[in-house]
């Protein structure tokens, strides 16, 4: 009885204990890519909820402002709706996929 109760509370092997901390090294790592992966989602549907209704709808809109139907203005004026979110877009792309200098990806001599 003693000796299967210590075989029970002993320390775990050194193989059994590197088994055990890569386990929960793995599930926390499963869960942080799960939680990027779920921010990022949420993040391209806000995206995409707040630009494509000004993409599609834009020239309604504007053309109701606008009360001659001239298609040419209304054309310029969706062209500038839309021209307005580029640096946004840009910023957001720099800020999700930094550029890396030009050492990163070499290998060392």
């Amino acid at each position: 009885m003693h000796v299967t109760l210590f075989r029970e509370c002993a320390i775990l092997s050194g193989s059994q204990a590197l088994l055990e901390i890569t386990d929960w090294h793995l599930w926390c790592m499963v869960g942080l890519i799960a939680a990027r992966v779920l921010i990022l989602t949420l993040l391209r549907f806000l995206y995409d909820f707040i630009t494509f209704p000004n993409g599609v709808f834009s020239g309604t809109i504007i053309s109701s402002v606008i009360h001659d139907n001239d298609i040419k203005k209304t054309a310029e004026w969706q062209l500038l709706l839309s021209s307005i979110a580029l640096p946004g877009v840009f910023i957001g792309a720099l800020l999700c996929n930094p550029p890396r200098s030009p050492e990163h990806g070499k290998l060392s001599d």
